[in-house]
C-alpha cells in the first residue's frame, strides 16, 4: 500500500536528496552553521543556554568522536540516562555505543527547537554514511531535560529516536 501520490514522493526524493547534498556554511558563528528551519519563541534565559547547548552539541558530533566525547562531559550530568532504542544508557554506555554513529553521521539540518521551562525537544535531519559510501537522510526526535549543577546548565535525561 502507498500513501504517497507519484507528486508527492518525487518531493519526498527531492527533500532526501537536497539533505544528502546539503553543506553546512563554513563559519564559527554556530547559529549561522546550524540554524532553525522553523523557530519558535524562546523567552527565557535558561532557554537560550539550552539552544547553544544543543547547537554546540551539533558541532561538537559533526567535529568527530573525539570532540564529542569531551564535550559530553560538560554537556551530560554523571548520572545520566539515555533512553534510545529501547536501551537505556549511561554517560560511559553512551561514549561507546555512538562511536560508529559519530563516525558515519553528520547533523545537516535542524527543523526545531521547542524550549519549555527545562526541556527542549529537537527535530533534526542526519545524513548516513554507510560502508561502501552511500548515503541516506534520516530525521530524529530528541527529548532534553536541562538541570542547573555546580558546572553549569547539564542534562541529566534524553530520549531520543
Amino acid at each position: 500500500m502507498n500513501f504517497l501520490t507519484e507528486e508527492e514522493r518525487a518531493a519526498q526524493d527531492k527533500t532526501i536528496q537536497d539533505l544528502i547534498d546539503k553543506k553546512l556554511p563554513e563559519t564559527d558563528d554556530l547559529e549561522a552553521r546550524y540554524p532553525v528551519l522553523y523557530p519558535t519563541t524562546i523567552d527565557t534565559e535558561m532557554g537560550e543556554k539550552m539552544k547553544a547547548a544543543v547547537i554546540k552539541d551539533f558541532e561538537s558530533w559533526n567535529s568527530g568522536y573525539d570532540a564529542w566525547t569531551a564535550w559530553t562531559d560538560d554537556f551530560y550530568t554523571e548520572d545520566l540516562q539515555y533512553d534510545y532504542r529501547d536501551q537505556v544508557f549511561d554517560l560511559a554506555g553512551l561514549k561507546t555505543a555512538m562511536k560508529d554513529m559519530v563516525e558515519s553521521e553528520q547533523r545537516v539540518q535542524i527543523n526545531n527547537i521547542l524550549i519549555s521551562e527545562d526541556w527542549a525537544a529537537i527535530h533534526f535531519w542526519n545524513v548516513v554514511t554507510d560502508a561502501e559510501g552511500n548515503k541516506d537522510a534520516f530525521n530524529h526526535m530528541q527529548f532534553l531535560h536541562f538541570i542547573q549543577t555546580d558546572d553549569g546548565l547539564k542534562v541529566d535525561k534524553c530520549w531520543a529516536k
